[in-house]
């Protein structure tokens, strides 16, 4: 009780002012229809980006894709949808970035069901019941490229992601993530780690990571795994199950490790060197992507056009 008093308390509280201050700027631009500049269609070559995206984010989507995309030269969108977005929807987003595909929540589901199946019933359940599951599965069902780059809408790209774009061009798939300034999963690593056999990392966090498309002896290894949380009453179907997953999927990997700092999850004002930013969904750090971070790209923007 005291503890949840005292983080209201200096966790929140401070921070509604900023949140008005967001709110107010976010309602202004979408009324004024705010949107970056178009990208140039380069015939999809590139590595592929998937989304998880709803209507109510929409907005941050489009930025934060832009934001990403704009150094990827050919990359591919993926919007999966959460069951709000259709076609419809798509038609601003599709002129910011020409090589979008929407995945709407009956093909996932669809094709979930193909290829899960009768072959891996737990983590078709698993699919259908973590409200995260969508980052986890159908990033990995969709689209033909051997790596895909996992992006959450409130995530904001500032400068050129190099070590992202190193590990994309290597000839083995990495696995890359940026690190939560906690361990966000359903169980300690060091638990998670005695059902793998192998040592978890800590702090993973998916909203931005690098991994290889999954082959059907990773969904083997995930429903044996799953199997095994399950049987010790672990919570596979807390929302914290799709980074716990993501988390173990390192072992599958050659090479995994965490970026930089540069990309790290972090509390506070957004530093001019970060190349990366995830304003995660806090009161004290989510407001800071419409009033610090938006703004630090429209000035990137018009500098940009100042030398053209």
């Amino acid at each position: 009780m005291l503890g949840s008093v005292k983080c209201r308390l200096l966790d929140e509280l401070p921070y509604y002012p900023m949140r008005g201050a967001g709110e107010r700027l976010r309602l202004e631009w979408k009324k004024s229809g705010l949107l970056p500049p178009p990208l140039e269609s380069t015939g999809g070559e590139g590595p592929e980006v998937h989304m998880y995206c709803g209507k109510d984010h929409m907005d941050m989507g489009i930025w934060a894709s832009w934001s990403l995309l704009r150094f990827l030269p050919g990359g591919t969108l993926f919007i999966h949808s959460d069951g709000s977005l259709e076609e419809e929807h798509l038609k601003a987003w599709r002129r910011i970035i020409p090589n979008t595909t929407l995945i709407t929540r009956e093909e996932s589901d669809l094709k979930a069901a193909q290829v899960l199946g009768d072959q891996f019933p737990l983590l078709l359940e698993w699919k259908r019941r973590q409200c995260y599951s969508t980052k986890f599965i159908d990033f990995h069902l969709h689209g033909t490229r051997d790596r895909i780059i996992s992006l959450d809408s409130d995530v904001l790209c500032y400068h050129r992601p190099t070590e992202l774009i190193e590990a994309l061009a290597t000839t083995e798939p990495l696995m890359r993530w940026h690190s939560d300034v906690t361990t966000s999963y359903i169980a300690p690593a060091y638990l998670l780690g005695k059902y793998v056999g192998a040592e978890i990392s800590d702090r993973v966090n998916s909203g931005l990571l690098l991994a290889r498309r999954w082959s059907l002896d990773d969904l083997k290894f995930f429903q044996t795994i799953l199997g095994k949380l399950q049987d010790a009453s672990l919570p596979i179907f807390h929302h914290w199950g799709e980074q716990s997953l993501y988390a173990i999927s390192a072992v599958r990997h050659q090479d995994a490790k965490a970026l930089s700092n540069k990309y790290s999850v972090y509390f506070g004002k957004t530093r001019p060197d970060s190349t990366i930013r995830h304003y995660v969904g806090v009161v004290k750090v989510r407001p800071r992507f419409f009033v610090e971070g938006i703004p630090m790209l429209l000035n990137q923007i018009d500098k940009t056009a100042d030398l053209a």
